[in-house]
């Protein structure tokens, strides 16, 4: 029996991305605080917050927060390829954009949900119901039953979808999931769509890239 009530009000499913919740001016420069907004907003039991030393920065509170993603067993950092810190509200560093790949941040995550949708275990997902589900049930047909190369994964989606308009995303977004270690072995490690949705908005939404 649990005797913290407090815990049946709080999941793990994702809600709100970790760049809304920490560039807010709520958010305040402790790890405790940050460890409560993230309990309350779909991040509880299963996130480490790491802490950084930068003599730079002087007494800030800098941190990268490890998250695992439950359905895809897969672990990211965020933010992606810096720090955050805490008591500026900034990144470490300005990054430089993965060129045309996350210029469009809809489509990002849209293809990166097509992908995990058709990876997602048979036990996950369920018989599909809507068009696009159906849609991703046939790509899932195709290109698992006859092992198609990841180079030619856009190809089929767009074809099976009728949406050759969408190839160019494909044709750039899976070859830098490639180079990120999300597609291995001719399979997506991220295989959920509430997993995709949470990936792509906390490390690749293009409005919290800079410095803001």
């Amino acid at each position: 029996m649990n005797d913290n009530p407090d815990e049946f009000l709080k999941d793990d499913r994702y809600k709100v991305s970790i760049n809304e919740l920490l560039f807010n001016p709520k958010c305040k420069g402790t790890v405790s605080s940050i460890q409560t907004i993230l309990d309350d907003n779909g991040y509880y039991g299963r996130y480490r917050i790491e802490t950084i030393k930068s003599a730079k920065f002087g007494t800030d509170l800098l941190i990268k927060v490890h998250i695992y993603l439950v359905d895809s067993c897969y672990t990211y950092t965020w933010p992606y390829n810096t720090f955050f810190n805490v008591d500026k509200k900034l990144f470490g560093h300005n990054r430089k954009a993965p060129r045309g790949v996350i210029s469009n941040k809809t489509m990002f995550g849209y293809c990166l949900r097509i992908l995990a949708t058709i990876f997602c275990p048979k036990e996950i997902l369920p018989e599909p119901t809507t068009i696009q589900e159906i849609y991703c049930f046939n790509c899932r047909e195709v290109i698992l039953g006859k092992n198609i190369s990841h180079q030619n994964w856009g190809w089929v989606i767009c074809q099976q979808q009728r949406s050759f308009g969408q190839l160019p995303f494909y044709e750039k977004i899976i070859p830098f999931l490639v180079r990120l270690g999300l597609i291995v072995n001719n399979k997506t490690k991220i295989i959920s769509a509430i997993d995709a949705d949470e990936f792509s908005e906390n490390m690749f939404d293009i409005d919290y890239w800079y410095n803001i």
